[in-house]
């Protein structure tokens, strides 16, 4: 529907507006300021693996995800170097993300139910402060519900390296992703009985992540594990309507497995 796809574009415009408005007055908290005073030792050493900035004086291995720490360093490096260029750097990847997410969001929403569906996922994504903050703030752990997406959508489309690519990258940009990804693969297989299909994207997802795994699983004494727990930060709306949509989805689970395994895919954080 033409009004359904203008009132799309309409609210993802005026959100993306705000955003970029508010350009100037992003700013660093102590989370924020770890990450991009990460990325500010990548972009200036081109590796840091040893933290003694956050673990001073005798450090410790840095198990951060590295990928949007070099993105954020090479950026602000190259608009730059100095403190203030970092959190540039970090502001404009934390305003890709948020665009990631939106895309993703509509394109599957509109694929799979059409373009009244796109508009409710824009408006439900952009207006609520739950949903968007997490994408918006540009902490590492978004990308991850972003890249899980396209692992599952492109695991079931058959293209299997793209799959194992996007999970790889799920990896590299967080700790979360070694186990969020696969898990929806794992349960794309399951709907669908790939195992071969299963097995090779798996062998590549190891494979292409296997340098950074290694210094994971090489460091695993200094891991504490999950710490706290921000389950409580909920947007009482959007379960609202996301328990009656699963259950609806879970009508034709062949048919709608991209959708039941993207929303299972965080189940294995819990």
């Amino acid at each position: 529907m033409k009004l359904a796809r203008a009132f799309t574009w309409l609210v993802i415009a005026a959100h993306a507006s705000l955003l970029v408005w508010s350009f100037p007055d992003y700013f660093a908290d102590n989370d924020l300021g770890c990450h991009i005073s990460l990325a500010r030792q990548y972009g200036e050493h081109g590796s840091y693996f040893w933290d003694q900035l956050n673990y001073g004086p005798t450090g410790r291995p840095n198990l951060q995800g590295p990928l949007l720490h070099y993105g954020v360093g090479l950026l602000g490096r190259a608009l730059g170097g100095g403190g203030d260029d970092y959190v540039h750097a970090f502001t404009v990847f934390a305003i890709l993300q948020w665009a990631a997410a939106v895309f993703t969001a509509v394109f599957f929403a509109r694929k799979y139910g059409g373009d009244l569906a796109g508009l409710f996922a824009a408006a439900l994504l952009t207006g609520g402060i739950y949903s968007a903050g997490p994408f918006f703030a540009g902490v590492p752990s978004g990308w991850i519900f972003i890249l899980s997406a396209w692992a599952v959508f492109f695991f079931l489309e058959g293209k299997l390296w793209l799959s194992a690519l996007a999970a790889a990258a799920a990896v590299y940009v967080h700790l979360g992703g070694i186990t969020t990804a696969p898990f929806g693969i794992l349960f794309a297989a399951l709907v669908t009985r790939r195992w071969r299909a299963l097995v090779k994207v798996g062998a590549g997802i190891a494979l292409l992540a296997s340098p950074y795994l290694f210094h994971f699983l090489r460091s695993l004494d200094y891991w504490v594990g999950r710490r706290g727990h921000v389950a409580g930060s909920a947007n009482l709306l959007l379960y609202a309507l996301a328990v009656p949509a699963v259950i609806w989805l879970l009508r034709r689970p062949r048919e709608n497995a991209m959708l039941l395994c993207w929303a299972a895919a965080p189940l294995a954080w819990f």
